[in-house]
């Protein structure tokens, strides 16, 4: 069993092996400045990447202990607001 944030608290997802390597700098090639952001007293990172493995443009959002990855998102993610870039950290 994994755990996960989501929205609601943490949740348990079973049979999927992952850990927080997947979000290792092996795996991703940075294209940019990396924008932090504070929201409910936590601080996260995010910034563009060039997936390795897919070769596709993701953002990564990290936090202690939280990764998210976002491979849909708007071209000025840079000028979201915190409150809107942490809600687009939820979707996929």
């Amino acid at each position: 069993m994994q755990l996960f944030d989501t929205r609601s608290g943490r949740c348990t997802v079973g049979e999927i092996q992952r850990d927080v390597s997947e979000f290792s700098a092996w795996r991703v090639e940075p294209m940019g400045l990396e924008r932090s952001y504070i929201v409910d007293g936590r601080t996260w990172a995010v910034r563009e990447v060039v997936d390795s493995i897919t070769l596709n443009r993701v953002l990564i959002f990290t936090s202690d202990g939280v990764g998210r990855r976002v491979r849909h998102y708007p071209p000025n993610w840079r000028d979201l607001s915190s409150d809107a870039l942490h809600a687009l950290s939820w979707s996929t």
